[in-house]
C-alpha cells in the first residue's frame, strides 16, 4: 500500500504535468495571437497598397478586368479566418499569399510602361533631375563676371534666392519620390504637387530672403554683405515648407506687434 508521502509526490508531479500543459496552451494562444496581428498588418498594408494601384489605373487594363473582385475575395476570407476564436492562421496566412500573388501578377500583365509611371514615377524623376541640372546651370552661369543673367534683376529679390528655393524644393521632390517609391505609396495623382515645385521654392525662397533682409536691417541698419548664408537658407525654405511657413509666420508676428506698439505710443491717451 503506497504511502502518504508517496501520494503527496504523485498528486505534486500530476499538478506540475497539469500547470506544464496549461502553460503550453496559453504560450500557444499567445503566439497565434501574435501570428494574427502580424497578418492583420499585413492585410492592412496590402489593402492600402490596393487601393493606390486602383487610384493609378491598374485594374482599368483590359488585362486585369476582375482582378480587384478577386482581390477583395482573398482579403475578405483571410480577415474571416482571423476573427474565429481562436484566429485559423493558417489559412488566413494562405489567402493572404492568394492576395499577394494576384496583385504581383496583376502588375506584371500591366506591363513595363504602366510599372514605370505608375509605381515608380519615372517621369517624374525625369522632370525633377531636368530642372535641377538647368538650376545648376543657370547657378554657375550666374558666377561669371560677365554673366548675360545681370541683367535680369528685375525685383528687389536676388535672383539667386529664387534660384535656390528652386534647388530645395526639387531636392524635396526627389526625396518625396524615393519615400514613396520605396514604400509603394507612389500616387500619379499627385502630378501637380510636383510641377508645383520649382515654382512654390522660388517664391519661398524669396520670401525667406527678404524676411531675412528685414531682420539684419532692422537690427544692424545696413543691408546683407554675405549672402551664403541667407541663401542656404531660401535653399532650406524650398526643402522644407512647413519650416519656412513657420518662420514667415513668426515674422508676421514681429509686424504686428511693432505696428501695435507704434499705434499705442501714438495715441492721445499715451502722451498724457
Amino acid at each position: 500500500m503506497p504511502s502518504k508521502q508517496a501520494k503527496g509526490g504523485s498528486l505534486k508531479r500530476t499538478k506540475a504535468a497539469k500547470n506544464r500543459k496549461q502553460q503550453a496552451k496559453d504560450s500557444k494562444g499567445a503566439t497565434d495571437d501574435d501570428e494574427a496581428q502580424q497578418i492583420r498588418d499585413f492585410l492592412e498594408s496590402l489593402d492600402q497598397r490596393v487601393n493606390i494601384a486602383s487610384e493609378n489605373g491598374l485594374f482599368t487594363k483590359r488585362q486585369n478586368k476582375g482582378t480587384f473582385d478577386l482581390l477583395q475575395k482573398h482579403m475578405a476570407k483571410s480577415d474571416t479566418y482571423l476573427k474565429r476564436s481562436p484566429p485559423n492562421t493558417v489559412s488566413a496566412n494562405t489567402e493572404f499569399n492568394k492576395a499577394y500573388d494576384v496583385l504581383n501578377e496583376a502588375k506584371e500583365k500591366a506591363g513595363l510602361r504602366w510599372r514605370l509611371q505608375c509605381e515608380y514615377g519615372f517621369p517624374y524623376v525625369v522632370y525633377l533631375f531636368a530642372i535641377l541640372a538647368i538650376l545648376v546651370a543657370l547657378v554657375w552661369v550666374d558666377t561669371l563676371p560677365n554673366s548675360p543673367l545681370l541683367k535680369l534683376n528685375i525685383v528687389p529679390v536676388p535672383k539667386r534666392a529664387f534660384m535656390w528655393g528652386m534647388i530645395g524644393s526639387v531636392l524635396q521632390g526627389l526625396y518625396a519620390l524615393w519615400r514613396h517609391v520605396s514604400q509603394r505609396q507612389f500616387r500619379r495623382g499627385w502630378i501637380i504637387w510636383y510641377l508645383a515645385l520649382p515654382l512654390i521654392g522660388a517664391i519661398l525662397g524669396a520670401l525667406m530672403y527678404m524676411a531675412i533682409q528685414f531682420g539684419v536691417v532692422a537690427t544692424t541698419q545696413s543691408g546683407i554683405r554675405n549672402d551664403t548664408v541667407p541663401l542656404l537658407l531660401a535653399a532650406l525654405a524650398g526643402f522644407s515648407w512647413k519650416w519656412s511657413v513657420g518662420i514667415l509666420e513668426n515674422v508676421e508676428k514681429l509686424f504686428k506687434a511693432g505696428t501695435e506698439s507704434t499705434e499705442s505710443t501714438s495715441t492721445p491717451q499715451s502722451q498724457q
